[in-house]
């Protein structure tokens, strides 16, 4: 039984080309490597051959990473050189990993309480309010009823009432 099966897609750097391992190409090739099970044995092929020896379309899906190829770092270049079945078992730890991350529950961090500034008496809010709203839009430049900035007006209020307080008015 003749079974083919698109492992990954990879890419080095062009000045390290990789001898595509199809039979009677030996081209170099640098993107776009397809490594390739067939019956067992890995072969790492160019596109083109990739194409004729496995009636493989350029998009096809790989069992890991994406069809656009992984840049492969020094380690997994010479890796792909030595030993490919080694590299795609690196994918394979890679994507399982990445399937248990997935899985696991994550822990949620509890919910910091925003702070809160408490609304002002209404008595200080009749008596201050509307010199608490001028000083504000003057501060800012903007209308001190806009959402979020109440709680500035606020603010001011509590703050002109204790000092009103403090001087005994």
């Amino acid at each position: 039984m003749d079974t083919k099966k698109l492992l990954a897609v990879v890419e080095v750097a062009q000045s390290k080309r990789f001898a595509c391992q199809a039979p009677g190409c030996g081209r170099t090739v640098f993107r776009r490597l397809h490594v390739v099970s067939q019956d067992g044995a890995l072969f790492v092929v160019g596109v083109g051959c990739y194409q004729k020896l496995f009636h493989g379309n350029v998009r096809d899906w790989p069992l890991y990473g994406s069809p656009n190829g992984r840049p492969l770092s020094e380690r997994e270049y010479l890796l792909l050189a030595k030993d490919p079945a080694r590299l795609i078992a690196r994918f394979e730890a890679e994507r399982a990993a990445g399937e248990r991350a997935a899985v696991a529950p994550r822990s949620r961090r509890p919910v910091q309480p925003r702070a809160q500034i408490p609304r002002p008496p209404s008595e200080a809010r009749r008596r201050f309010g509307a010199q608490a709203e001028r000083e504000v839009e003057a501060k800012y430049g903007l209308r001190s009823a806009l959402k979020g900035w109440r709680s500035l007006v606020d603010l001011r209020i509590r703050e002109l009432a204790d000092r009103a307080a403090a001087e005994g008015r």
